[in-house]
């Protein structure tokens, strides 16, 4: 990945500054931690970028970096807007770092970290059952936890993503930012709606647990 100070950033997402493929569920509430943007510059597909001054601030119509830099959801990433649509419904919970443990007939087990209200449930096994429309984005219902579940994108345990990510990813991540475009401006409707729905203000804030130097 390559840091750009001067954002040129497209097709976005929010991910925690630890983990730049996890997508962070920016409507969860008041978030504390540190979460920057990261996407693609342009066209370009061959790199990833992602601007190294912490979010601060989400807005109805896109989020602000604490430099001052304004990210319009009308540049985000689709999968991602999808990804917080699905996100956000009702009896809905994210996994992440996950793998397939075992496959059945009509369903997988998975194997995931379980983002809760109360914390992260580790290396929980649940009955998983898709109801995916592509093979970028996995959503299902769990029996066993009687949930939806939402799993991130490209936080696989398969993959080794600290250093280097892979070219399929990568290649994943690109097709991904075009696939639901057919949609678009529906889908930044309902991101506004979300919003509307899960804020009394006019802003979320972003507890930073870091300060940049």
């Amino acid at each position: 990945m390559i840091l750009l100070r001067k954002s040129e950033i497209t097709n976005w997402w929010i991910a925690p500054a630890t983990n730049k493929l996890s997508f962070c569920n920016i409507f969860s509430g008041t978030l504390q931690g540190n979460f920057i943007v990261v996407g693609f510059s342009g066209l370009e597909k061959e790199n990833l970028y992602y601007d190294e001054s912490n979010v601060v601030r989400i807005a109805k119509e896109g989020v602000f970096t604490d430099t001052g830099t304004f990210y319009p959801f009308t540049d985000a990433h689709e999968l991602y807007l999808h990804f917080l649509i699905d996100a956000n419904q009702s009896n809905t919970l994210i996994a992440t770092n996950w793998a397939v443990f075992s496959q059945h007939t009509h369903f997988s087990e998975i194997v995931a970290d379980i983002i809760t209200p109360q914390g992260i449930l580790a290396d929980r096994v649940f009955d998983f059952h898709s109801n995916q429309k592509t093979a970028v984005l996995l959503t299902g219902y769990s029996s066993q936890l009687s949930v939806n579940i939402v799993l991130t994108p490209y936080v696989q345990r398969k993959h080794c993503i600290r250093l280097i990510v892979p070219d399929e990813i990568k290649d994943a991540i690109y097709t991904g930012s075009i696939s639901f475009e057919e949609e678009s401006i529906e889908r930044r409707k309902r991101i506004r709606q979300l919003f509307d729905q899960i804020t009394k203000g006019s802003y979320i804030s972003v507890i930073s647990q870091q300060t940049n130097t």
